[in-house]
């Protein structure tokens, strides 16, 4: 999934304007034990994400100047994606 986000997301800078594509390469997971967020997940709880940027795959949180993000903190770097499906998949 590609993803259009505010850079300051992974240069942990507060958040503006679309600027920046990503690649989502996981599902959103909690910060502490990597299981995947669920509807029931608290806009506190701490979230992390494998991402490809800049030429790098690696969490979020591994970026150099990065920080742990809130769920509602990630929400609001989002901007819109665009989802490819492998046609040979049946639906």
């Amino acid at each position: 999934m590609l993803v259009l986000i505010n850079h300051g997301l992974i240069l942990g800078l507060g958040s503006g304007y679309p600027s920046h594509w990503i690649v989502l390469e996981s599902s959103l997971r909690l910060a502490g034990t990597q299981e995947n967020i669920t509807e029931e997940t608290s806009d506190n709880e701490l979230v992390d994400i494998e991402i490809f940027s800049w030429g790098e795959l690696k969490y979020m949180s591994e970026f150099p100047i990065s920080r742990s993000r809130t769920l509602k903190e990630f929400c609001s770097y989002i901007y819109g994606a665009v989802v490819i499906k492998n046609f040979k998949d049946k639906a």
